[in-house]
């Protein structure tokens, strides 16, 4: 049967850059120039004929694709391997020496060629998943340089070019040549070794040709800097904040409590490129949403909101800056931005000043909401005798428009009291440039926000048995399953073992889950196996698990499921006077709910494939359009 509950992988990315090829409309047309953040002039490759266009109907040609991050999702299992072979050779990435790589492959019991191997995998990707255990009959490349060149460059990068005598790279290269015609051997192309150069460490290199003070004063971070965020996006600093104000249900307009917000910024302009706003307390997901938030567009939200202002902020950063929270410690989340080639990195213990730019834009905002109605000011000292709850009258969607409104209408285009200039000019000045400085150019954007989605959500490993699979006491199951029941382990000599897939799930809707198909690389949805289970978020789910469990009634019993989740709804719903906790439970709920069904807008623009792998249709789901990711982001 024909169906669109399925999902191809695709990690494509669209650059826009002058002379990048791209496709329109199914034609091949080259980027002549770039007018601003929304529109571009091409030119088709055959016809030379030249039209302007909207960037957003460009498409990226398969042609272009990377093998790294078109790679298949992999397991939990080779996710290690790749993390412990990092973990062997991380202190030579930046310098190694042959001594040293012949040291650690002797401390591991491996060959010195392996360690070379995955440094030159590592230094040419730069990402953990290049680490990822090859599968057989894969390919390499046939470039791959003999550890005696290797050797030739090495030290002709840590003889000459990382000395007080400052050489220059030319220099530096005239060297290789120069000993590998010595050797009477083939020297590398320029490339190579002025790649093996860049991709140094900046602090060592300082170091080593300018003396230790011109390093540290160059890349150790002072109160009101960050080293190395020199232009947009290239560290993205996130945290979350209870907001210092009451808010109030759609229905009854009576108080649920605080709502928490996730905010990303952009270090170098201060500019904010992402946002989440929930009634849920700061997870993993709130975290996951934040990020792909800042990556995708804000047009959709900004209609969605009816909020009259631009946020023309688009596209993949480098790296992304938080502190060691559990919440931020999340192995899935660090798989989702290597496969973007998104850098983690944590603040230091002890360095606060690293934290300072999204702290003070955290205060900011939570000072916004010490103007309105239902605030309850940063402490009891300052908020008095007055009354937050009496006189609370936002709505979380009142809330949420309110915060929109002031990002991009107020604080993008006030002065900020550092930078001397309003973030969005910042902005625009690092992307466009000036008269002393060259802009970079917009970033590089996903080509398929479904992938986006499914990359960032939440995953788990789990056997596929006659009755589907298991998570959480709810059976899910679809025919796509049925070529995989009781699949054993490829890697299990004995045959004995039972295979593991990988799944996805959103915790806002667990009513369904998504299954890697590995042979097509292709995720397909699976409703539960009862499907009169209507959506529902993890947090509604655990307070039915725990009604059945206080009645001492089957928590595993798929009915019973199905009864107390109505029973507890209409309990709910049908109470006149409601407790606090019910308000802000209904409407979580209905936050929820809104956001699953935002998902499924349709969307043109949506990487959705159609298979003849049929899938039971679930009589109550929500899930029966097309895949629109992140279309309602808070």
């Amino acid at each position: 049967m024909i169906q669109d509950d399925s999902v191809k992988i695709d990690r494509k990315r669209l650059v826009i850059k002058p002379n990048a090829i791209v496709g329109y409309k199914g034609n091949k047309y080259k980027i002549i120039n770039i007018l601003n953040a929304k529109d571009v002039v091409i030119a088709n490759l055959e016809s030379a004929r030249s039209l302007q266009v909207n960037i957003r109907e460009l498409s990226v040609l398969s042609e272009d694709n990377s093998k790294l991050n078109q790679g298949e999702d992999i397991s939990a299992e080779s996710w290690q391997i790749a993390l412990d072979h990092y973990e062997i050779i991380r202190e030579l990435i930046d310098y190694s020496t042959v001594e040293a790589v012949k040291k650690t492959a002797s401390e591991h019991n491996l060959h010195v060629n392996t360690i070379w191997k995955w440094l030159k995998a590592y230094r040419e990707n730069k990402s953990i998943l290049a680490l990822v255990p090859k599968k057989r009959g894969w390919t390499t490349e046939k470039t791959r340089l003999s550890p005696e060149l290797n050797h030739i460059i090495q030290q002709a990068i840590h003889t000459k070019y990382l000395t007080s005598l400052k050489p220059s790279v030319a220099k530096t290269i005239l060297e290789v040549k120069l000993e590998c015609f010595k050797r009477k051997i083939e020297p590398p192309h320029d490339n190579t070794i002025r790649y093996r150069i860049e991709a140094l460490n900046g602090y060592e290199v300082t170091k080593a040709r300018y003396g230790k003070k011109a390093a540290k004063d160059k890349y150790e971070a002072s109160a009101g800097t960050f080293p190395n965020a020199d232009y947009p996006l290239a560290y993205v600093q996130i945290d979350h904040t209870p907001l210092d104000i009451e808010i109030v249900d759609e229905q009854y307009r009576e108080t649920i409590g605080k709502a928490y917000l996730t905010l990303a910024i952009d270090v170098f302009s201060r500019m904010i490129v992402g946002y989440y706003l929930s009634l849920e307390a700061p997870s993993a997901t709130s975290v996951a949403m934040c990020i792909s938030s800042a990556i995708i567009s804000k047009k959709r939200k900004l209609l969605e909101l009816d909020v009259d202002g631009e946020w023309d902020i688009e596209g993949i950063m480098d790296s992304v800056h938080s502190d060691n929270g559990s919440d931020f410690r999340t192995n899935h989340l660090h798989k989702a931005c290597l496969k973007y080639d998104i850098n983690w990195e944590y603040r230091p213990i002890g360095g606060a000043k690293y934290g300072g730019h999204i702290e003070r834009l955290l205060g900011i905002v939570n000072l916004e909401m010490h103007v309105l109605d239902g605030t309850t000011k940063s402490n009891i000292f300052e908020k008095g005798t007055y009354d937050s709850a009496k006189n609370a009258c936002l709505t979380l969607r009142e809330l949420e428009h309110y915060i929109v409104y002031w990002i991009v209408n107020v604080y993008h285009k006030s002065k900020h009291s550092i930078l001397e200039i309003p973030p969005q000019q910042m902005w625009e000045e690092g992307i466009w440039g000036t008269k002393f400085k060259v802009g970079t150019g917009l970033k590089e954007r996903v080509a398929d926000e479904a992938t986006l989605f499914l990359d960032f959500a939440p995953e788990f490993e789990s056997t596929i048995q006659r009755t589907g699979v298991k998570k959480d006491k709810l059976f899910y199951f679809a025919d796509c399953l049925r070529p995989w029941i009781n699949a054993i382990d490829p890697t299990d000599d004995e045959k004995k073992r039972k295979r593991k897939f990988i799944f996805k799930r959103d915790p806002r809707d667990i009513s369904m889950i998504w299954f890697y198909e590995p042979n097509t690389n292709t995720y397909f949805k699976v409703p539960t196996a009862k499907r009169e289970i209507p959506s529902i978020g993890l947090h509604e789910y655990r307070q039915v698990q725990a009604y059945l469990k206080s009645e001492r009634l089957d928590t595993v019993d798929q009915d019973a499921i199905y009864r107390a989740i109505i029973y507890l709804r209409e309990k709910v719903d049908q109470a006149v006077t409601l407790t606090k906790k019910q308000r802000r439970m209904n409407q979580r709920k209905k936050e929820n709910g809104k956001i699953v069904a935002a998902l499924h807008h349709e969307n043109k623009n949506n990487s959705v494939i159609h298979t003849n792998v049929d899938a039971p249709k679930s009589q109550n789901s929500l899930w029966d359009q097309n895949l629109t990711a992140f279309d309602d982001l808070r």
